[in-house]
C-alpha cells in the first residue's frame, strides 16, 4: 500500500495540526474561563458593596427613612414615618414615570438609525422625571427634619457622616465626584 492512500497521518502532520488549532483553542478556552469568573466575582463584589442581595436597593437605606427606622426608638419611629406615609403614591408614581422615561431614552439611544431629535426629547423628559422624583425626596426630608428634634437632627448628621465614611471612606466622595449629601436617597416607596 502506497502512503498516499493511507487514512493514518504521519505524526509530523497531527503535531503541526495541533500546533495549529490546538494550543490557540486551549488559550481561547482559558481566556474564556477567566472571563467568566471574574465576571462572577466582580458580581459578587458588587453585591456585597451594595449591600447583598437586591443591593441596587442599599442606596435608599442610607438616607433618612433608614436613620429613623433604625436609630430612633420605635414609638418615635413610627409617629415620624407615618407622617410621611400619605406620600407613597406619589413616589411610586413618580419612579413609575421616571423608569419609563429612561426606557425611552434608552430606545432612542439603541435605535437602528439613530434620532439625535428623538434621543434629545427622550433624555429631556428623562431629567424632568428625574427632577420630579428628586423634589419629592426633597419634600419628604424636609417634612421629617421639621419633626425631629434638634437632639435627632444631629444624630442623623452624625449617623450620614458615619455611613459617607463607610461606604466611601475617608475623603472620598461619590461616584459623581460629591459627597452622598445630608439627605442620602431616602425613599419611602421602599
Amino acid at each position: 500500500m502506497s502512503e498516499q492512500g493511507s487514512a493514518v497521518p504521519t505524526p509530523g502532520v497531527a503535531r503541526s495540526r495541533w500546533q495549529t488549532w490546538g494550543k490557540p483553542a486551549l488559550l481561547a478556552s482559558l481566556a474564556l474561563n477567566l472571563l467568566l469568573v471574574g465576571g462572577m466575582v466582580g458580581g459578587m463584589m458588587a453585591r456585597h458593596r451594595h449591600g447583598g442581595p437586591g443591593g441596587a436597593q442599599a442606596p435608599i437605606e442610607r438616607g433618612i427613612i433608614a436613620f429613623v427606622r433604625t436609630n430612633l426608638p420605635r414609638d418615635r419611629a413610627q409617629a415620624l414615618l407615618q407622617s410621611v406615609e400619605g406620600q407613597r403614591p406619589a413616589f411610586r408614581a413618580a419612579r413609575k414615570d421616571l423608569r419609563q422615561a429612561r426606557d425611552a431614552a434608552f430606545e432612542a439611544f439603541t435605535a437602528g438609525t439613530l434620532d439625535q431629535v428623538a434621543l434629545r426629547a427622550a433624555l429631556t423628559k428623562a431629567g424632568e422625571a428625574d427632577d420630579k422624583f428628586q423634589a419629592l425626596g426633597t419634600n419628604v426630608f424636609v417634612d421629617l427634619a421639621g419633626r425631629m428634634t434638634p437632639a435627632e437632627r444631629q444624630a442623623y448628621r452624625a449617623w450620614r457622616e458615619a455611613q459617607d465614611r463607610h461606604h466611601h471612606g475617608p475623603g472620598e466622595s461619590g461616584r459623581d465626584g460629591k459627597s452622598g449629601g445630608m439627605m442620602g436617597r431616602g425613599d419611602p416607596a421602599k
